[in-house]
């Protein structure tokens, strides 16, 4: 072999080496680990991170307002480090304080810490509106990795106050959440909750775990199931998924008695795994999972229906507000307000609803609808100019709605289709582009360009 090949051959391979050590330091993350993984509204919370290279922690740099970390100290290491599938590795430990304001916006505050010489890779904590109680349930069983696999086995620590059953369950008042935990065995942990409940007073469940994860290289371990059963053991409801929080399931019925109820919360499918926190807010709170219509014009002053709340559809007059883009909405008056919102829309452009759908609207203007069976559409008139070139976009999917929409424009003399629209890019959302492996609801949602001829 020549000098020149062999040179090249080693050329290569360090270019391989060095793509692979890059890889692994882009998934490898200084906290691994973050907990209790939640707090609430203007309370004081102590907060332990995990991870490698966080020690002398100076600040907590927060993406969002409301919290305030101070009294940082740097705990021992831990005495068994642990090894983690994608390169990671939790040893470290740094303790402080959140201080969480009366104000706070409620949901995710990504955050980064800042040491003597490291500034984080990105971390998450959330902050709801009620009062935090732990599971009870400790102990029985850790996971371990080796070579690649999952290994469970029991530790020794005897299992404390067990709520996997109905006898066992834990009783929740209304409108708390319980920062609960899915433990690692060789079976489905089951976690079972009791509430009190009058006839006719709404019951509300909603669960935080896969919105709660923030690691990319998580699997099934985190999609739970959550169930309200009645006195004896009879499915009330249940949920996996939903369109609103996707993987992350909602729940709300009326209560058809007074008295004990239960709350039953697992994995939909066995998996093993480490750190598989959730968040169950349970109480009596308004759930509606979507708004009519979704969006509305700047300024203005509308009736909106709320639907999919365990009390029926009801309706509330909104304000809409001067800014226009997403909206977080949380319906309801203070006092049963939900925990997270309902993802709105706002623009300058004026409403059109599907009552007025025989009616000839200028552009640009916001058509709302409701495709309430299979096969169901919607026809607006809309004025458009020659030559004027026009986006249309869709908004549903995104915002909760179940429809994976499709739409078309033609003029009124024409049969053929001047422009059809389906699913669209990241691009034709107008957001950053970012690999093709990592979907979200909103690329259901059509977008095109479109200029009458």
């Amino acid at each position: 072999m020549s000098f020149l090949k062999s040179s090249l051959f080693i050329c290569a391979f360090l270019l391989l080496q060095t793509s692979a050590d890059e890889l692994l330091a882009f998934q490898r993350r200084n906290i691994e680990v973050l907990t209790p993984r939640s707090g609430q509204r203007g309370t004081n919370v102590s907060v332990i991170m995990q991870g490698l290279n966080i020690k002398d922690a100076c600040e907590v740099l927060f993406y969002r307002p409301g919290i305030k970390a101070v009294a940082f100290e740097t705990l021992p290491d831990l005495e068994n480090g642990i090894s983690l599938h994608h390169g990671g590795y939790v040893k470290e430990q740094v303790r402080c304080i959140f201080e969480i304001a009366e104000d706070c916006p409620l949901g995710e505050h990504p955050l980064r810490l800042r040491t003597k010489d490291t500034l984080t890779t990105v971390a998450t904590f959330w902050v709801g509106p009620f009062p935090i109680i732990p599971e009870l349930e400790r102990g029985g069983f850790e996971v371990t990795y080796s070579g690649g696999n999952t290994v469970i086995k029991e530790n020794t620590d005897a299992i404390i106050s067990p709520n996997d059953s109905l006898e066992m369950a834990q009783p929740v008042p209304m409108n708390h959440t319980v920062a609960g935990e899915i433990k690692v065995a060789r079976e489905l942990d089951h976690d079972y909750y009791s509430i009190q409940a009058m006839a006719g007073e709404r019951i509300s469940v909603e669960l935080d775990c896969v919105r709660l994860c923030d690691k990319a290289y998580a699997e099934s371990e985190y999609d739970l199931l959550v169930r309200i059963l009645d006195e004896n053991g009879k499915v009330l409801a249940s949920c996996d998924d939903s369109d609103l929080h996707v993987q992350d399931p909602i729940l709300s019925i009326a209560a058809s008695y007074s008295g004990k109820y239960f709350i039953h919360i697992r994995q939909q499918l066995f998996k093993g795994g480490r750190w598989i926190f959730y968040r169950a807010h349970i109480g009596n709170f308004m759930r509606p999972v979507i708004a009519y219509p979704l969006g509305g014009q700047v300024g203005t002053t509308e009736t909106i229906q709320l639907l999919g709340d365990g009390l029926g559809t009801t309706a509330q007059q909104i304000t809409w507000p001067n800014k226009t883009g997403d909206f977080n909405f949380y319906p309801g008056e203070a006092d049963v307000k939900p925990p997270s919102h309902l993802p709105l829309r706002v623009c300058t452009f004026p409403n059109a609803l599907e009552d007025q759908i025989e009616q000839t609207h200028d552009a640009p203007v916001a058509l709302n609808g409701i495709i309430a069976s299979a096969g169901e559409e919607d026809v607006f008139k809309v004025f458009m100019k020659k030559g004027v070139q026009y986006r249309l976009r869709v908004f549903a999917r995104g915002n909760g709605s179940p429809i994976d929409s499709s739409v078309w424009v033609r003029h009124v003399d024409k049969q053929d289709l001047a422009v059809s629209i389906d699913d669209a890019t990241w691009s034709e959302r107008g957001k950053p582009v970012i690999p093709r492996g990592l979907q979200r609801p909103e690329l259901l949602d059509g977008s095109a360009i479109h200029t009458p001829q």
